[in-house]
Formats: C-alpha cells, sequence, structure tokens
C-alpha cells in the first residue's frame, strides 16, 4: 500500500472516510484502502486511511446539502455532465449488488438495489424532460446480449442518446426498435470507465433534482 508523509502529497482522487462522506459517497470496500498517510500533529502520529473516489458507492438514503447545486448553472452540459456522474454511480450500485449477493450479504443486496432504482429514475426522468426541451437527442438503438441469473441469455434494445458531451442509454420500447436505425451491439457497459468531471455526485445529485422541479 502506497503511504504518504504529507498532505501536499496526496493525489486529488485520493480521500479520507470523513471527506467521501461529505461528498455523499463511502468506500465500496472499507477494509481495502487505496492508500494511508501518516502525519505528525501535536498528539503525535497519526494515520489516516484514503480511498479511490471512483472506487467508492453513493451512500444510501444519502441527502445532499441544499447549498451544492445552488451556483451551478444548469446548462446543458452540466447537466450532460451531472448525469454522466449519477449514471456511473447507478451502474456502482449495480455492480455492488451483484457482489453483495455473491458474498450471501442480502441485507446490502436491498440497499444496493433501492439505491440503484432511485438513481436510474432520476436518469430516466432528466433524460425525457432534456428530450422534450431538445437539449438531448436519440441517436439510434443498440442490441446488448445479457445473461439472467439462471444462465439463460436474452436480448436487451437500448436507445442511444446524445447530451451535452456524453452519451446515455435507455431502455428501448418496441415501437423504438423500427423508429431509429440500428447501431449494432454493445457489452455491458463497466462502471469503472474514468472520465475526468468538475463536479461531484453529491452537486450532481442536487443538481438534477433541482431541475425537474423548475
Amino acid at each position: 500500500m502506497i503511504q504518504y508523509r504529507s498532505w501536499a502529497e496526496v493525489p486529488a482522487y485520493l480521500k479520507t472516510k470523513m471527506k467521501l462522506e461529505k461528498l455523499g459517497l463511502m468506500p465500496k470496500y472499507i477494509d481495502s484502502p487505496d492508500a494511508a498517510i501518516v502525519v505528525y500533529d501535536r498528539h503525535g502520529y497519526k494515520r489516516y486511511y484514503l480511498y479511490d473516489i471512483d472506487r467508492c458507492i453513493p451512500i444510501p438514503n444519502y441527502t445532499a446539502p441544499s447549498a451544492d447545486a445552488e451556483n451551478i448553472e444548469m446548462t446543458t452540459e452540466n447537466l450532460a455532465e451531472a448525469l454522466y456522474v449519477v449514471n456511473k454511480f447507478a451502474k456502482k450500485m449495480r455492480d455492488q449488488k451483484k457482489y453483495n449477493y455473491d458474498a450471501g450479504q442480502h441485507d446490502m443486496v436491498k440497499q444496493s438495489r433501492i439505491k440503484e432504482q432511485e438513481l436510474y429514475d432520476l436518469k430516466e426522468k432528466v433524460l425525457s424532460k432534456m428530450l422534450a426541451e431538445e437539449r438531448a437527442r436519440i441517436l439510434g438503438i443498440h442490441k446488448q446480449t445479457v445473461e439472467n441469473k439462471q444462465g439463460e441469455l436474452w436480448e436487451n434494445h437500448l436507445l442511444l442518446i446524445a447530451a451535452g458531451d456524453y452519451d446515455f442509454h435507455r431502455p428501448a420500447r418496441a415501437k423504438d426498435i423500427d423508429k431509429y436505425p440500428y447501431l449494432g451491439e454493445i457489452d455491458i457497459i463497466p462502471a469503472d470507465k474514468k472520465r475526468a468531471t468538475k463536479l461531484l455526485f453529491a452537486e450532481s445529485f442536487k443538481l438534477l433534482q433541482k431541475y425537474l422541479e423548475n
């Protein structure tokens, strides 16, 4: 494990558990920190564990502070970036749900499922409003082949939607399949695909809620 000796050495993507909580996040694996820092104060040496923010997940039932999104303009690009951040964490909850299920932690499966659904519901409402306001546009249809719990394969059709500089998927309806061009088959999109963003999860979540309220 990497160990730092001063806060100035710590990369911006590494956060303590306390700082993550202020962002509405928590470590996915609390017992597996990515790094540590040992610093000295008047009480002696202290060790703080650090976690990669891209390996963290949203805190269940977290309520973002009301001031988080107050100074962020509701431009198409900001909304698209916020949606990207929220969508990425929804995928993390999807992956966390599977991990908890495989590990036999069925009480945690329910929590992950509830948070995942909350984030995907928010995504669906935001995309619908952005399409209605012509802030987003439908590019076509992608097909996924997915495996269910019984090991059976089935086809999933998804709308590819562009908003700002970001692309998103949402389930296609039967009438959409013949209406929009077929763009080919894609794999399951991983949650850990990295892309630099200015907005944090808490800010993004609050901004999208504010957008829907207007």
